[in-house]
């Protein structure tokens, strides 16, 4: 675990120098959180323990007139997951579905946008995406569900 985000910190730092003496917008971002579950007792397995999870997130974008592009790389780790819990338990579920690995380094966005003169774009890529924004009511409180709730 210690090796990932050591790895991910150097990597963060060789491309932050890298890249703003090019004037290029780097931005990063680290999420941590703590989870505790405390499930039914299921015979001859954990069914009570804490975990950790970790995103580490570092993009790289640039902009010209016309066009713009982004790559942001992800890393996430998980840390004192159970060995021998049931499902539907996260810990169970995470330990599958991961291998019994810690962590893990991916591309989260890789996009290329080209925007016409007349108002239209065009993106290419991999990129976040997000549904149900395209036109905002005029009532606040419809606003307000539909920013916080439908959109998401």
């Amino acid at each position: 675990m210690m090796r990932w985000v050591g790895l991910s910190v150097i990597l963060c730092g060789v491309t932050v120098r890298m890249v703003a003496a090019q004037g290029l917008k780097v931005d990063a971002s680290w999420r941590v959180r703590g989870e505790h579950w405390d499930f039914f007792e299921a015979p001859n397995a954990d069914n009570r323990y804490a975990f950790l999870g970790s995103l580490l997130r570092v993009g790289v974008s640039g902009q010209r007139q016309r066009q713009d592009w982004r790559i942001e790389l992800a890393q996430t780790t998980l840390v004192g997951l159970p060995d021998n819990a049931r499902p539907p338990s996260h810990g169970a579920t995470y330990r599958a579905v991961n291998g019994g690995r810690d962590g893990s380094l991916f591309v989260k966005q890789l996009f290329w946008r080209w925007r016409s003169p007349s108002g239209w774009s065009l993106l290419l890529g991999r990129f976040e995406f997000s549904d149900g924004s395209e036109r905002m009511p005029k009532d606040p409180t419809f606003q307000w569900l539909r920013r916080q709730r439908l959109q998401e």
